[in-house]
């Protein structure tokens, strides 16, 4: 094994859509999280349920949360971070698989499944939908009503599997970069997504097109392109944050009261008068800001939490994120570190950060079904939700190697082929070069980065690439086999893609 970078502790935010067992979708209620916490503590696990406007989102575990994201159609499992010394991702998988066992059964009760696809093809996008399944977050009614984005292209369960991989700030960007940039194998190895609304798309991974549905209109000119991946790699933290918070940008709210990070809780949001970047924000003494939702002003002094609230604000293969000491960071001396060109934001990261890590965001969700499990081979089954998390994990350790083969290819070549994978999946090609050479030789670094008794959970994507057959090839030939109508074909589909969780 090549460990040149060490990763001291690994998480994942595993997104699955929900499923009836006749295929149709399958929107949960406040039943479905008092059956979740029962199973949890049954098994003695300290647990609380979440609510937001008495309505139940969400049950507190000991290793995460199980939650929703955008709806009711789609679940969340957050889980970790689990350090190194305490198992790493061999404990990973043990804690998200018996987290999803949990979801199943308690799915079961109502008569729902996870399904096996990283959107349901059987919902369709509009406003009744919308407003009758999005998730009372009060940060989509901001989303929605302040910055113009149209929130609702998501709300067919697009959903994926995200891998966290704890690094050192001083190597964040350097990972961050080959994250981004041999990103493309991934979404062609877990596209999972061929279908919409009911049709054929044209597209192995058309979750991935949520990004410039939601945006297209937003009134920010940054936020219609916080989607694409930048247009080379990143120097160092400071030219991260500068591509992330540009001039154009309109910094987002601060949490009225708080020093949270999180924004989906049901905490008051504090918009800053004049739409300043977040940089510009932070260089201010004192800001004017009206308190949304009742119009109240109130005076913002910046802090540093301010400026981590900020971290999820770009959506393209991955993202830097970190959690500051109790130890505050000074904010006049991250702006100056900031008006210099070299690695003094990194240096500041290294000497204030609590914790540093790399959040995956291009494997589709994927689960085993009936399809795989029967094959001789075991591990492939018992792989596939680990498997993004090794991966990540793996080409983070050997991360020269990693590099060598992002520098071998132009930039720009490599963000093509993000976009042709979404595509046409493991067959993409973008100004003559192929993806496969490429994803062979990613798993290749994988591997050598992952310890002996971890090299199983490349099963799945090692079986993908040797078959030819994503989840989304998958899916459109049992679509091509089915006789009847759209409708009645796809609800066959999901019928038998649903997930079976094995042990």
């Amino acid at each position: 094994m090549t460990n040149q970078v060490p990763t001291p502790s690994y998480g994942a935010e595993i997104e699955k859509v929900f499923s009836s067992t006749d295929g149709r979708p399958h929107i949960v209620g406040n039943a479905y999280f008092e059956h979740l916490e029962k199973a949890k503590k049954a098994r003695g696990e300290k647990t609380k349920l979440k609510y937001i406007k008495d309505v139940a989102v969400g049950v507190y575990t000991p290793y995460g949360e199980e939650s929703l994201d955008n709806s009711f159609a789609l679940g969340e499992s957050a889980t970790g971070p689990v350090s190194e010394k305490d198992g790493g991702l061999v404990k990973l998988h043990k804690i998200t698989n018996q987290e999803l066992q949990d979801v199943q059964a308690a799915l079961a009760a109502e008569g729902g499944t996870i399904l096996n696809m990283s959107n349901h093809p059987l919902i369709t996008v509009n406003k009744a939908t919308y407003q009758r399944t999005v998730a009372p977050k009060p940060v989509y009614d901001y989303l929605n009503n302040v910055r113009g984005w149209k929130h609702m292209a998501g709300i067919d369960a697009k959903a994926q599997n995200s891998p966290s991989t704890g690094v050192p700030p001083s190597a964040a960007v350097r990972a961050v970069n080959v994250m981004i940039g041999l990103g493309a194998p991934l979404i062609a190895i877990y596209a999972n997504s061929p279908f919409e609304g009911g049709k054929l798309t044209g597209k192995q991974e058309n979750r991935m097109n949520i990004w410039p549905e939601m945006f297209g209109k937003a009134h920010a000119k940054w936020d219609r392109r916080m989607h694409l991946p930048p247009l080379a790699p990143f120097k160092n933290m400071r030219d991260y944050f500068q591509w992330m918070f540009p001039a154009d940008s309109t910094m987002f709210f601060v949490l009225a009261g708080s020093n949270t990070t999180t924004v989906k809780g049901d905490t008051s949001m504090v918009i800053i008068d004049g739409k300043p970047s977040l940089l510009e924000f932070m260089k201010g003494e004192k800001w004017q800001g009206t308190i949304h939702g009742s119009g109240e002003k109130t005076t913002v002094i910046p802090e540093m939490h301010h400026f981590a609230l900020h971290q999820f604000t770009q959506f393209s293969g991955a993202r830097i994120r970190y959690g500051f000491k109790d130890q505050p960071l000074d904010v006049k001396k991250f702006n100056e570190a900031m008006s210099k060109k070299g690695y003094e934001v990194d240096a500041l990261f290294e000497e204030y950060c609590a914790f540093t890590y790399i959040e995956g965001r291009d494997p589709g969700a994927n689960f085993a079904d009936a399809s795989l499990v029967s094959l001789p081979n075991k591990a492939i089954a018992k792989s596939v939700v680990i498997s993004p998390a090794a991966i990540q994990a793996g080409m983070l350790r050997n991360l020269e190697a990693a590099e060598a083969l992002m520098h071998s290819y132009p930039w720009e070549t490599l963000c093509g082929l993000r976009q042709q994978a979404a595509i046409d999946g493991l067959e993409a090609t973008y100004d003559g070069t192929q993806l496969r050479p490429i994803a062979d030789a990613l798993l290749s670094i994988a591997r050598d980065g992952l310890k002996a008794e971890e090299h199983w959970m490349l099963a799945y994507p090692k079986h993908v690439l040797h078959s030819g057959e994503n989840g989304a090839v998958k899916a459109m030939k049992l679509y091509e086999q089915t006789a009847g109508s759209d409708y009645d074909r796809l609800q066959a589909v999901a019928r038998g893609r649903a997930a079976i969780i094995p042990e």
